[in-house]
């Protein structure tokens, strides 16, 4: 989980560069932080499910060993769809060049270029270096698709457990919220990346980072700050561990 946070937070820093050499690796780093943080919660989720819905004691619950392996599988599948985008079709550096001089502070750089070699006349344009791939809608359009069924199952899941009482799946309750506060995030910082567009790189760039830092924080304070909490509050009561 908190590998995975970390992760995200290193992928908003690597989205905030234009080279080409680091365009394959934020990518990764972001989708595959993203697994291993929400599918840590999936399969926590998803073991609370399994001990409410074994009533007759007939199905062994799942260990340790098990979460891992789930995890293990989501990630393998980011892997797997990951390699075949760099392999069939990888990125490549791409030149934007936006017309007006009012824009040129929004650009990270401005082409000078003269209209004719007799004329002083200068031409201020406006470019920002992308990073591109040829088919990269319909590998988004795969990652999102996969990663918004793992949302909606995950969403299905913390439902299902949210009026679980049991003393010993005392963290369910903040595993269901931090689930909610996951899909609530992406299903409105993905329409609002896009309605963005590239032109307005900067306000694109700053609205994601928000989104990203914002949903992972406040999951990883869902999951360990109640932890520190009781650890604290038992130690304060019972400080040499007595009954």
């Amino acid at each position: 989980m908190l590998v995975g946070g970390m992760m995200d937070y290193m992928a908003v820093i690597l989205f905030g560069l234009d080279a080409v050499s680091v365009s394959n690796v934020k990518v990764w780093v972001l989708s595959l932080g993203f697994t291993l943080a929400f599918g840590s919660l999936f399969s926590k989720t998803w073991r609370v499910h399994q001990i409410m819905s074994n009533k007759t004691l007939t199905k062994k619950n799942l260990k340790d060993i098990h979460l891992f392996a789930i995890v293990f599988v989501l990630i393998a599948i980011d892997v797997g769809i990951l390699t075949a985008w760099v392999v069939a079709d990888r990125y490549s550096l791409s030149i934007a060049y936006f017309p007006g001089e009012a824009s040129i502070r929004r650009f990270c750089a401005v082409v000078v270029v003269q209209v004719d070699e007799h004329d002083d006349d200068l031409v201020y344009k406006p470019q920002r270096n992308t990073c591109r791939s040829r088919y990269e809608a319909y590998w988004l359009a795969t990652v999102y698709i996969y990663k918004g069924m793992l949302l909606l199952f995950g969403l299905f899941l913390a439902w299902t457990t949210r009026n679980v009482t049991v003393a010993a799946l005392n963290d369910s309750k903040y595993i269901g919220m931090s689930v909610y506060n996951v899909v609530l995030v992406c299903v409105v910082a993905a329409p609002i990346g896009f309605l963005v567009g590239d032109e307005k790189f900067e306000s694109s760039y700053v609205i994601t980072s928000l989104f990203v830092v914002f949903s992972t924080t406040i999951t990883i304070c869902l999951i360990f700050v109640p932890k520190v909490i009781h650890s604290l509050t038992k130690l304060w009561y019972n400080p040499k561990g007595s009954t």
